[in-house]
């Protein structure tokens, strides 16, 4: 979703869209496929505010995907929100492109002076949401079904100890 920043009001103006399938996978490529992850939906809103020199953006991502635990590979199912503010400046001809690095910079996007492209930024937000090693005792809220399986291992006694195992336990 492109929009010309030239029809912009003073006030600004808000925008909403949805991505699904393979609108997102268009942006992204095949990333999807080869980390284990199956994005469904990408919400976004933002609110753009022209500033001479530029414009702002204050906006929100909304997620819906299923990854794969690092662990165990269960599916866990996402539901993510990412909050964002940029300021898109228009690149100045002649000038260098050095930028000092300072948190104000990665705030900062340069771009034609024409157009922002909403997609990429909904799409680049999305990316920054989603968790980069997901488990599911962190993003699902149970027990990885791997560390169940390392727990109840380490609990079983090995046949060759179990006499020793059984004088043990009279002895407590």
């Amino acid at each position: 979703m492109k929009i010309g920043v030239n029809t912009l009001p003073p006030e600004g103006e808000a925008f909403s869209f949805s991505m699904a399938g393979d609108r997102v996978r268009a942006l992204w490529g095949d990333a999807d496929a080869v980390a284990g992850l199956n994005l469904k939906r990408v919400d976004a809103t933002a609110r753009l505010t022209p500033f001479i020199g530029g414009v702002d953006l204050k906006g929100q991502v909304r997620v819906l995907a299923s990854v794969q635990c690092v662990r165990c590979l269960a599916d866990i199912e996402l539901d993510l929100c990412q909050d964002d503010e940029l300021r898109f400046e228009r690149r100045r001809r002649g000038e260098s492109p050095e930028v000092e690095l300072s948190d104000a910079a990665f705030d900062v996007v340069e771009f034609d002076g024409e157009t922002i492209d909403l997609a990429a930024w909904a799409a680049e937000q999305a990316a920054l949401a989603l968790p980069e090693h997901p488990r599911c005792d962190e993003w699902a809220g149970r027990a990885c079904r791997l560390e169940v399986e390392v727990k109840a291992a380490a609990q079983m006694v090995d046949p060759r100890w179990a006499n020793l195992q059984q004088l043990l336990d009279k002895k407590e």
